[in-house]
């Protein structure tokens, strides 16, 4: 049984309102606007049961139905069995994507997060062309020593910049990524600035900086992310990590 399966549409939305209280709070204490920051809700621990129940919940605080799957298998599977749904359900990628199942994905998603290494740029551009489809999507950037994490080095930016200029099909909007495993909201911020600095730098006009999940969103809003991913905080009793 996933994590958060059992939950209900009430208790999810429960906890919901619990975050966007807090991301608020967040927001008020550095003079930002609580509407500049999406949330993609992270739906790769939930069966389609508690995947339905998440989108109702969304639905019921008018927010925007955008969920994020780490593995393109269980996306496709769940976009399948929720396409009759309403309001209809916006997926976005938030994993690392293997070259035989990015065709797959890029029929389904709606923006990729985890464009990851450079072979992957020109492979994505030809299958959105194939697919007669634009993707815009995000490079996911590597500030962390952690072997098990993806992702562009910081000398590696400019280069995947450049190819990514060249492309017809891919929309670049932004930069990607997370904090070492283990950080809270406060530790976790020099992360999050790090990333906000790359792009101010490199990239400026980009609008999108998609950081902070479910144990250090506050830390990422205060940072200046536009995109939260979040998970286990809207699954859990209580909605912990606050």
């Amino acid at each position: 049984m996933g994590l958060g399966t059992e939950m209900n549409a009430q208790d999810i939305r429960n906890n919901l309102e619990r975050v966007l209280t807090r991301i608020a709070h967040a927001c008020e204490e550095c003079g930002r606007d609580p509407e500049e920051i999406e949330l993609v809700a992270v739906s790769k621990y939930l069966t389609t049961q508690g995947t339905r129940a998440l989108v109702q919940a969304l639905a019921s605080l008018a927010l925007p139905i955008r969920l994020g799957e780490n593995r393109v298998q269980a996306l496709l599977a769940k976009a399948g069995e929720l396409q009759e749904m309403e309001p209809r359900v916006h997926w976005d990628l938030i994993g690392s994507l293997q070259r035989n199942k990015a065709r797959g994905a890029v029929r389904v998603i709606e923006r990729i997060h985890s464009v990851d290494r450079l072979p992957l740029i020109p492979l994505l551009d030809r299958l959105c062309a194939e697919e007669e489809r634009r993707l815009p999507c995000l490079l996911q950037v590597q500030l962390t020593d952690e072997g098990t994490k993806h992702g562009f080095e910081e000398e590696q930016l400019p280069e995947a910049l450049e190819s990514l200029a060249g492309m017809e099909r891919l929309q670049l909007q932004g930069f990607m990524t997370m904090a070492p495993r283990g950080t809270d909201h406060e530790s976790a911020r020099p992360y999050f600035a790090r990333l906000r600095e790359l792009r101010d730098r490199l990239a400026p006009d980009l609008p999108t900086l998609s950081m902070g999940m479910s144990g250090d969103y506050l830390g990422a809003v205060r940072e200046g992310a536009t995109c939260l991913r979040l998970g286990s905080v809207l699954f859990q009793e209580g909605g912990s990590h606050g």
